[in-house]
């Protein structure tokens, strides 16, 4: 009768060879940054005017300006960077007339929408 042997995870690995026996899946696409980042290619394509942060600000504080907002704003000003150009942005009027329109200020780097501050909603 013989023995049995102990095999060493060395030598487990070595007569399985290198390739690994599991691959982790690909992480599953989030929804909401999926949505957001379509949303942010359409508001690419509804940029109207080039403005600053400044004129954003001036125009949006006032003393009737709901907390909330104001926290919205403060978080899309200080998403803004050197590189970053401010602009006006609204939806066609086709979102419009459908109840679905969109209007406010987008931070743009090359090209590319980065954030968005929706001012109004239909």
């Amino acid at each position: 009768m013989s023995e049995r042997k102990q095999l060493s995870d060395d030598e487990i690995a070595d007569l399985l060879g290198a390739s690994t026996l599991f691959e982790l899946p690909e992480p599953i696409p989030d929804e909401i940054a999926i949505q957001q980042k379509r949303f942010f290619v359409s508001v690419e394509h509804w940029l109207t005017r080039k403005v600053t942060l400044t004129e954003v600000q001036s125009k949006l504080l006032t003393p009737e300006t709901l907390p909330s907002f104001r926290m919205e704003l403060n978080e899309f000003v200080s998403a803004a960077t050197d590189s970053h150009e401010t602009w006006e942005f609204c939806s066609p009027q086709m979102d419009w007339n459908r109840l679905a329109g969109r209007s406010g200020f987008a931070l743009v780097q090359d090209g590319s929408v980065t954030h968005v501050l929706v001012t109004l909603v239909s």
